[in-house]
């Protein structure tokens, strides 16, 4: 049976890995002695406060005692944004390609698209994957604008996630080859690592190694990595994308958001935008509490190790799919495409939900549980479920519990 093929990965994390998680879940959930909130919806947004908080505000602190624009100040400010490429390119990049990749920081994953668009010279269309957030598609909407290139998103019907990794893959190019057409001119995808709805992950090198045989130099990939960053542990190979976009303020936790823009090619200086952290500092005030929060944040991952984090969530996670099997269905898993650390559930096939969704939303909420609800079925909600590293297998249990409630068999009818 499929589920006995979920692998527990309590033996891969060991007895010190599991005091430290637990540890770091105490300082980063309490509430004042007031029962946490099943939130199950922020997939990693940062803590604002407990270890990584305090150890940046004893940066902050240290830094305080400079004197701005003096070489010591400059030299502390270097010595941060070095310390995070250096952790980022380690994690994240293809080995052959760590020293020759550029890493640049911003102000937000938004801000880091909009960079990564505007460096595609003559851009005339820009076309989103099917799993690309809203955020990123009013972005686009809006420098397409101001660029007068079309903008196209992808659609998939609720039964395109159910198809396997390879049939998926097939449909985005035919897709993308389909907007396309015989025109030559300059095209952006921007395609997600991991799917903000269901976290499936995406076979992103599969895709453009094929549409890079299709269309070489005018198909432009930006690789979408604000969930893919901390949550999914392959390193991205950096030379076949045009850029790789990340957020830190999920599942990097850093409590200040920042977007970090990673690049295989050279960079001209007249690309390189006021607001932006290349070589040198950027034109406009630097905030110094991004790179402090970030530092502190890369440095408490590294102390465990990500694969342990990673572990930690993913363990979460087949728990509540062991447990909610006998009534839910994970979108994708019998596709057999790897998950992530968050999943989307809906009723298995003669299950139901016991209300409509804005009740069902009412109810989840009066019990304390957040979740996102999914409209991309008909009548029928997914909900969306992260399994974050301040969560506990506690929760996780008390949430089942009640998820169980909400569900009946047999009939497609609504309580009054």
């Amino acid at each position: 049976m499929r589920m006995n093929r979920i692998i527990s990965l309590n033996e891969d994390i060991n007895h010190n890995t599991n005091n430290f998680l637990s540890d770091f879940t105490k300082k980063n959930s309490s509430l004042n002695g007031h029962k946490e909130p099943l939130d199950f919806w922020k997939l990693a947004v940062a803590p604002q406060k407990g270890e990584i908080v305090d150890s940046s505000n004893e940066l902050m602190r240290k830094y305080s005692q400079y004197t701005p624009g003096s070489k010591k100040c400059d030299d502390f400010l270097f010595s941060l944004v070095e310390e995070c490429r250096e952790r980022i390119r380690n994690s994240f990049i293809t080995s052959t390609y760590r020293e020759d990749c550029n890493i640049e920081f911003v102000t937000s994953m938004c801000r880091g698209i909009e960079i990564a668009l505007c460096r595609v010279k003559n851009l005339r269309r820009i076309i989103l994957s099917p799993f690309e957030h809203p955020s990123v598609l009013s972005i686009v909407r809006w420098l397409g604008n101001l660029l007068n290139a079309e903008v196209v998103q992808l659609q998939f019907e609720s039964s395109d996630y159910m198809l396997s990794s390879r049939e998926q893959e097939k449909k985005i190019i035919d897709m993308v080859q389909k907007e396309i057409g015989s025109d030559s001119v300059n095209t952006a995808l921007i395609l997600s690592v991991v799917s903000y709805s269901t976290g499936l992950v995406i076979n992103t090198k599969s895709i453009m190694t094929q549409l890079q045989r299709l269309y070489d130099s005018t198909l432009h990939v930006i690789l979408d990595g604000a969930h893919a960053a901390g949550n999914y542990l392959s390193s991205i190979d950096i030379d076949k994308c045009w850029a790789y976009v990340i957020s830190v303020h999920k599942w990097l936790l850093s409590p200040e958001p920042c977007g970090v823009v990673i690049t295989h090619k050279s960079i001209r200086e007249k690309d390189i935008p006021y607001d932006m952290w290349s070589d040198s500092f950027p034109a406009t005030t630097t905030n110094v509490r991004v790179y402090t929060s970030l530092v502190c944040s890369l440095r408490v991952i590294n102390k465990i190790g990500l694969e342990n984090w990673s572990a930690y969530s993913i363990n979460l996670r087949n728990h509540f799919i062991q447990r909610m099997n006998p009534f839910l269905s994970v979108i994708g898993y019998d596709g057999g495409i790897e998950m992530s650390s968050f999943i989307a559930v809906r009723p298995k096939y003669g299950y139901y939900w016991k209300w409509p969704d804005k009740k069902l939303i009412e109810y989840l909420e009066k019990m304390s549980v957040y979740v996102l609800v999914l409209h991309i079925e008909k009548d029928v909600p997914w909900l969306r479920i992260a399994f974050p590293y301040n969560k506990t297998i506690d929760q996780v249990n008390e949430l089942c519990d009640i998820l169980i409630k909400t569900i009946r068999i047999g009939q497609n009818l609504y309580d009054d």
